[in-house]
Parts: structure tokens; C-alpha cells; sequence
């Protein structure tokens, strides 16, 4: 998603498929995240994420937003060619990264930090913010 209403939608939207599923309906409470860049006022990208969590038979949607991290203009021009963040992540540390850490466990936060903050850490904040 390259948007913060886009994110938005998109965490609504694996929060509403998770809910019709079977285990959905039998859990205590579901949980979805979805991760996105927007632009900031100066035309800069920035990475964040929206975590949604619903309670049974609760209409009412805890919606959270991480806390936002700038991309480094050799991400950024990556993406303005067309590739998506997990794999422009890869492409511009690809001496530093395993294939694949963009889309895994590490993310691109996890790249920019040296692994100082991985995508868990990254969205377990929120997370901890939407239960509340």
C-alpha cells in the first residue's frame, strides 16, 4: 500500500477476511497488520504500519498506527522504478542482507537498523496499543 488510507484499508481488509474464517469465529479475538509507505509534506517516503484488532462479537475495531521511519533515497528511487519495499530493500543491501530479509522476519526496519529493530519489534508497540 503507498498510503496511509491504503494501509488503513488493507489491515480492514485481512481483519474482515480472518473474521469469516473458521478459526476466526472461534478465536477470543483477531488480529491484522499491514505494513505501507506514505509521503511526508516534503515528498519523502516513509515506512509505518496500521494494526486492527476485534474482540468476538464486538463490532468495535482497535485501529493503531506504528511509530514512521524514513526510507534512504536509494529505497526510494527503487520504488519509483516499480519494485515493491521488501524487494528494493533486498536490492539495495544486498551485500549486507540474506535474499529475502526485506519480506521476512527482519523487514526493511530491520535492515536500517542492523537488526537493532526488526519488523516484530517494530509492530509489537502497536500491537500492545490495540489491546488496550
Amino acid at each position: 500500500p503507498m498510503s496511509v488510507q491504503e494501509t488503513r484499508q488493507g489491515a480492514l481488509n485481512r481483519l474482515g477476511t480472518l473474521q469469516m474464517t473458521e478459526v476466526g469465529r472461534s478465536a477470543d479475538f483477531c488480529i491484522s497488520f499491514e505494513g505501507g509507505v506514505d509521503m511526508d509534506p516534503s515528498g519523502r517516503k516513509f515506512c509505518f504500519a496500521v494494526v486492527c484488532i476485534s474482540f468476538r462479537d464486538d463490532p468495535y475495531i482497535s485501529e493503531t498506527r506504528s511509530a514512521t521511519h524514513s526510507l534512504p533515497p536509494g529505497i526510494e528511487a527503487l520504488m519509483d522504478q516499480g519494485l515493491e519495499l521488501g524487494v528494493a530493500t533486498d536490492q539495495f543491501f544486498s551485500e549486507h542482507i540474506p535474499a529475502g530479509y526485506g519480506k521476512d522476519t527482519g523487514g526493511t526496519v530491520g535492515a536500517l537498523t542492523g537488526g537493532v529493530v526488526d519488523r516484530v519489534e517494530f509492530y509489537s508497540q502497536p500491537t500492545t496499543l490495540a489491546l488496550v
